[in-house]
């Protein structure tokens, strides 16, 4: 399904593609590769993301992140990656229901909060946590603390451009600059509330179009 009638219109703000975008994902890739470099020894690596915002007529500033012991990144005030940490982004009070593993959590079990929480959102939730299988809430990804740090305190709903270049080393082959599924609804519901959002994939700048995004965004 498509979006169609939304309120909020995507205000394109000094939107990377061409040359440019190429030329930013070749550096935000750089520091993604950097600072993976000073993270400790892990043997499951983590993601790390960094994005450029851009709000419309203003400054480009640096937003990074690690989806895994994202803790360990203070260490002696943090470490020699450029632009600002996201970590806790979202809203507290995030509760969790513990469901069996391979049970299809209810409703009532999924993580509502959301600081993307425009009335175009899609209905916008998180995936329950704590299942017996995967400890690894989305709230955690990378994705999702840009994005939600983005919009702590913007009402919802936000206007601008955010690159992000993705660095998953255990997806997929094809999907190692890609978000997950549970990330791409976040994604869709950010666009939907009217953030431009931009990804790097194969050193080019891939404009995301919201009319590709299903309506219902609840999961």
């Amino acid at each position: 399904m498509t979006v169609s009638n939304a309120s909020v219109t995507v205000q394109v703000a000094a939107v990377a593609v061409g040359s440019q975008g190429a030329q930013n994902c070749k550096t935000l890739k750089n520091r993604n590769e950097r600072a993976r470099s000073e993270m400790p020894t892990e043997n499951d690596p983590s993601t790390i993301t960094h994005g450029t915002f851009t709000p419309p007529g203003g400054k480009s500033q640096t937003l990074w992140s690690r989806s895994k012991q994202l803790a360990n990144c203070w260490k002696n005030n943090g470490f020699k990656a450029k632009g600002r940490i996201a970590f806790r982004g979202y809203q507290t009070g995030i509760k969790y229901k513990e469901i069996n593993a391979g049970a299809k959590p209810k409703l009532s079990d999924i993580a509502t909060p959301t600081n993307v929480n425009c009335d175009d959102n899609g209905n916008f939730s998180y995936r329950a946590n704590k299942t017996k299988s995967n400890s690894n809430p989305d709230p955690a990804h990378t994705e999702s603390r840009i994005i939600e740090e983005l919009f702590a305190g913007a009402g919802g709903s936000l206007q601008g451009t955010l690159l992000m270049a993705i660095d998953w080393p255990t997806g997929k082959e094809g999907k190692k600059e890609s978000a997950c599924e549970h990330c791409e609804r976040l994604i869709c519901a950010a666009m939907k509330c009217g953030l431009n959002i931009v990804l790097c994939k194969k050193g080019e700048a891939e404009q995301q179009d919201p009319d590709k995004c299903e309506e219902d965004l609840s999961g």
